[in-house]
């Protein structure tokens, strides 16, 4: 579907005023979409209105006392929102918006058009929004942020001096100071909205909307306990308040509350059973407290709340992927990738499903586009060297862990892993020098990479201390066996090093490497056909086997 600039969302009653705004834009070149005209025939009318809010720059919603109870206008307002797309606001009537509706477009841009027809401000309706469409997709939420957007700043803060006005002519008036904490809050002066909201409780305490944005501006300090209780006010005024069942949902979950916030999250559905950051969300709380079925189908009915946002097929897809559901967690990552191209988290995640598929070039590719996308996503280095490093590209799989390294010189796991690599190149002191990082901050398992690299650099003895090491920290490890036996045997403590090759094979019979050890071992000893047997095991078991066979 091609890109059109204005997406127009009314209710099927306010159909003549929408088709006017509509001729008014297309006038002045502008390209519109509105239903049903730009809905072909035989295409499923719920696709089709997902598909062109996706490629739309911006979304006008017409306000009236229809579209305010509208569940379609309000779910396409939803979708919009979570696309971040500016929206304009055409009031029709005096309707004040509904308490579903009211989240969604409290900080749009409004256009007057009460008097019934735009006969009389068709300029100035295309001006306000050829203004929208020229500017960022949404405004910041600081005005110290809106510098670099004179109009945006200037606009915020004239907004703030005629509330100012209105509250010094009547300081009892609680519609102005909610209006004004509610914008003071949009650029982060919390603690002045609070005070305004505060002061418009006190004049009207029968107002749910105040109590919900008090709730909100608590909520943004962090100050969870309290939007709880502000929440739970709103609601004995207003029990059906859609985003105060939500925002009470969320802050319980920040105060790891889970079964409660599942209270709020469900209230919210009952409300707006059609909106799909509130199944997210819930998910979020089951997955919390390990009931993944319920959250897995939470998170396809978000899918299927809003097909088009790619933030649901990426909730889904890491749930897959959690669970070792590959080709799911693939097709989910790929539906994310076609709504999004641009999703660094959708690339790393496809990426990994691909590496532990055995599709190594497919995951550097996207873990490469995760990069691209985000240079500050480690988590995508990280695939990015994992797969390198299994492909043999050990010294690219170096130059990632280097960046990750100087990211966070912290983790601890990753010297260790870095070493490895060094080690395949055969640099034997930076191998040494980052597996004793890793030892020294407490990754006792570098020990057994340790000791082998010392035996790589005819250091025997030493490798024999590590591997005493890595032995003592798992007792069960028979890789560390087989290398101690191999150093013990090139000191010439055959009787010990056949000890450790036993204890190898007896705790891995697959272990290939340690049978054939055995045998070079076995045979030194004068034992030559316990030492022909344990090459028979060793080459059954994918070893070559040199023309000589000794160690």
């Amino acid at each position: 579907m091609d890109s059109v600039d204005v997406f127009v969302s009314y209710a099927a009653a306010d159909r003549s005023l929408a088709e006017d705004i509509v001729a008014a834009l297309e006038a002045a070149g502008l390209t519109c979409w509105i239903a049903p005209r730009d809905i072909a025939p035989g295409t499923v009318y719920a696709e089709a209105i997902s598909g062109a809010i996706a490629t739309a720059r911006l979304v006008l919603v017409v306000l009236s006392t229809h579209s305010n109870q509208s569940p379609h206008v309000r779910r396409e307002l939803e979708r919009a929102t979570t696309r971040n797309l500016p929206m304009l606001v055409v009031k029709k009537d005096q309707t004040i918006p509904s308490l579903a509706l009211e989240y969604f477009i409290s900080d749009s841009q409004w256009f007057d058009a009460t008097s019934g027809s735009l006969d009389l401000d068709h300029q100035a309706l295309r001006e306000r929004v050829g203004a929208l469409l020229a500017g960022p997709p949404r405004a910041q939420d600081d005005l110290e942020h809106l510098r670099n957007d004179p109009a945006q700043a200037t606009e915020a803060r004239h907004k703030l001096l005629a509330l100012d006005e209105r509250v010094r002519d009547d300081p009892r008036n609680a519609e102005a100071l909610r209006e004004r904490g509610s914008l003071l809050a949009r650029v982060h002066s919390f603690q002045a909205a609070i005070e305004d909201f505060d002061a418009a409780i006190a004049l009207r305490p029968d107002d749910p909307i105040s109590y919900f944005y008090l709730g909100l501006a608590h909520f943004n300090t962090g100050k969870y306990r309290a939007a709880v209780d502000d929440c739970d006010r709103a609601l004995s005024l207003h029990a059906d308040y859609f985003i105060a069942h939500y925002v009470k949902g969320i802050a319980l979950s920040n105060l790891q509350q889970d079964e409660a916030a599942i209270k709020a999250y469900t209230a919210a559905i009952a409300c707006a059973p059609d909106v799909s950051v509130v199944y997210r969300s819930r998910a979020s709380s089951y997955q919390r407290l390990n009931r993944q079925d319920l959250a897995l189908a939470d998170l396809t009915a978000a899918v299927e709340a809003a097909p088009d946002q790619s933030g649901a097929y990426l909730d889904r897809g890491e749930q897959y992927l959690a669970f070792d559901r590959l080709d799911l967690a693939e097709a989910d990552f790929r539906g994310a990738l076609a709504l999004q191209p641009s999703l660094a988290a959708a690339h790393r995640n496809l990426g990994n499903v691909l590496r532990q598929k055995g599709d190594l070039a497919g995951a550097v590719f996207h873990a490469s586009e995760a990069i691209r996308l985000d240079p500050s996503d480690m988590k995508a280095r990280l695939l990015r060297a994992l797969s390198r490093s299994v492909m043999g590209e050990n010294r690219v799989a170096i130059e990632d862990l280097d960046v990750i390294l100087r990211h966070d010189s912290e983790w601890t796991e990753l010297y260790s892993f870095r070493a490895d690599n060094y080690r395949a190149i055969g640099h034997h002191g930076h191998a040494l020098e980052d597996y004793s990082t890793a030892i020294a901050r407490g990754y006792a398992d570098a020990y057994r990479s340790r000791g082998a690299t010392l035996f790589d650099a005819h250091r025997y003895s030493e490798a024999i201390d590590d591997l005493t090491k890595a032995i003592q920290h798992r007792p069960d490890d028979a890789e560390a066996y087989n290398w101690r036996g191999v150093a013990l045997y090139a000191t010439d403590k055959l009787d010990e090093a056949l000890d450790d090759l036993n204890t190898a094979v007896a705790l891995d019979p697959t272990l290939g490497i340690a049978h054939f050890n055995r045998g070079s071992t076995l045979k030194e000893l004068g034992r030559p056909d316990e030492a022909a047997s344990a090459y028979a095991t060793a080459r059954q078991l994918g070893v070559e086997m040199p023309a000589t066979s000794g160690l």
